[in-house]
């Protein structure tokens, strides 16, 4: 068991209390959120908050107490494998469910958390993030210098990432292309969904690597770095991750989201030098 913490935004103001957790914490349904209020295992400046349309304001803390959730606070460097170390930024292998930073999840246990805990006398900054299920490369910055840096080859797409899913089914062709307009779905706050505005592109290829009875291994380079870009672009398709139970089937009987950040290129922040990182993603077949 352990908290989770969420400070409420500006652009929150006068949100109900049952459809702000999910926004901050997408893996927590909307059906969970109404029984963890109900039980009174929510909390508001220290006042228990029992109403599921109470209108949270700007600047408030919301506490979630006995949320079920793997801890990663006895050792950071062995909870959060550390692949490269510069002393402007490190490289990182992040597990599945563990949340990038607090604003997925509480600040306790998160990348930021651990390498701050790590290197005490940086400024630990996220220029990325992963989804809470994805595990895989991170490059977490740890000085004003370089956060500048590598924010601004991310914002100009000059960062290489590709990832390795295990999906259901099999997909339509071996190589493939998606371009979509993509946006928040409005119906659901936890989700994004494909849009036919191009204001918000997202654009991602696959290749099929292997081929299984049920399922199906791809590589995936994402050139946008949309939220759920990679979830939302397969199951538009017919081959949703395995164990996307947003996204994917509500029944799905793998126990973790079978996504994994493969390869990260980039440029040092510090000397220029193209610097390219991999990370073996077939262990996703073993963590069903």
């Amino acid at each position: 068991m352990k908290r989770l913490y969420i400070t409420i935004k500006k652009e929150d103001d006068g949100y109900r209390l049952d459809k702000t957790i999910p926004k901050y914490l997408p893996e927590i349904s909307r059906t969970r959120t109404r029984k963890l209020i109900s039980s009174g295992a929510v909390s508001i400046d220290r006042k228990r908050i029992r109403k599921h349309s109470y209108s949270v304001k700007t600047g408030q803390t919301i506490v979630i107490h006995d949320v079920k959730t793997e801890s990663y606070t006895d050792e950071p460097s062995a909870k959060l494998p550390i692949i490269f170390d510069d002393p402007w930024y490190a490289v990182v292998c992040k597990p599945s469910g563990m949340p990038a930073d607090d604003t997925q999840a509480g600040s306790v246990g998160t990348v930021t958390e651990l390498l701050s805990r790590i290197y005490p006398d940086k400024k630990i900054q996220t220029v990325h993030r992963l989804d809470l299920g994805t595990s895989g490369l991170m490059v977490v910055s740890k000085t004003p210098a370089a956060t500048k840096e590598l924010n601004r080859q991310f914002r100009n797409r000059l960062v290489t990432k590709i990832y390795t899913a295990l999906v259901h089914g099999k997909p339509p062709l071996h190589y493939g292309r998606i371009v979509t307009g993509f946006e928040r779905d409005p119906d659901d706050t936890r989700k994004f969904r494909i849009t036919n505005n191009r204001s918000h592109e997202a654009i991602s290829e696959y290749r099929v690597v292997e081929l299984l009875e049920e399922h199906s291994i791809l590589e995936i380079k994402i050139l946008t770095g949309r939220t759920h870009q990679i979830r939302v672009h397969l199951s538009s398709i017919g081959i949703p991750i395995a164990g996307d139970r947003l996204y994917g089937r509500s029944n799905d009987p793998f126990k973790r989201l079978m996504l994994h950040a493969t390869i990260l290129e980039f440029d040092c922040p510090r000397t220029g030098e193209r610097r390219r990182f991999a990370a073996c993603g077939r262990g996703l077949l073993r963590s069903r």
